[in-house]
């Protein structure tokens, strides 16, 4: 795996890796505010009540079940899937790992913007920013400014995809439908995240968040981390 850190001040990282039988390209731009703590007890589950779309900021809608939710142990995988009963969901997530008193001492939550194409060993791969028909790559320039801002220019952005993209078409990862890839394509991306961020025997949860059209549409990723 290739991680770089693009600024002295903001940590921009670019990853480029196969591994087995996944070919994964992607741009993670790390929340600004970088790791964050919590004020109290309430303020902690509140966040979590937000991660499963059960908070009033961000509410349960018709794009909740795209979510995807990978729970840890030990920094491994223990559990894996879309949040398509949020409520029974979170209730058993809090019943297992909210304490009763000081929350705000036991977790805290970091997370990242992420631009992805993942092929998968089957050979089809997806994007959440470019599509390519096999002859012409088409790309969405305004995810590509945002990366060129941040992190490294246009010309170098287009020099990364071109590899990918010239070995095979790729499809618009918002236009799936087959949930067994997308179930392959979201593991693949957070874990990648997960690795990228580091600290990954502290993970508890990663969540992708889909359902926020209104305000944070760009696709996401949080983790819950132990302190």
């Amino acid at each position: 795996m290739i991680s770089t850190e693009f600024r002295q001040d903001e940590i921009r990282h670019f990853v480029d890796v196969r591994h087995k039988g996944h070919d994964v390209l992607m741009f993670c731009i790390p929340f600004a505010a970088g790791r964050h703590h919590f004020s109290d007890h309430e303020h902690a589950r509140n966040f979590i009540r937000y991660l499963f779309s059960k908070s009033r900021g961000h509410p349960v809608n018709d794009k909740t079940n795209l979510n995807f939710l990978v729970e840890y142990e030990n920094g491994k995988p223990k559990a894996r899937g879309f949040n398509t009963a949020p409520s029974s969901i979170l209730n058993g997530f809090l019943d297992r790992h909210f304490p009763k008193t000081d929350a705000h001492r036991a977790f805290f939550d970091d997370g990242c913007y992420v631009a992805f194409a993942v092929r998968l060993p089957s050979g089809r791969a997806y994007s959440n920013f470019m599509v390519h028909d096999g002859e012409v790559c088409v790309v969405e320039e305004d995810v590509i400014e945002i990366i060129g801002h941040v992190a490294i220019d246009r010309d170098q952005v287009m020099e990364s995809i071109k590899p990918f993209a010239e070995r095979g078409p790729i499809a618009d990862f918002d236009a799936l439908e087959d949930p067994v890839d997308m179930r392959a394509i979201e593991s693949c991306v957070q874990g990648a995240v997960t690795k990228t961020l580091g600290a990954s025997s502290s993970v508890l949860l990663t969540a992708s968040h889909r359902d926020q059209d209104d305000h944070n549409p760009f696709y996401h990723v949080h983790r819950l981390l132990t302190l």
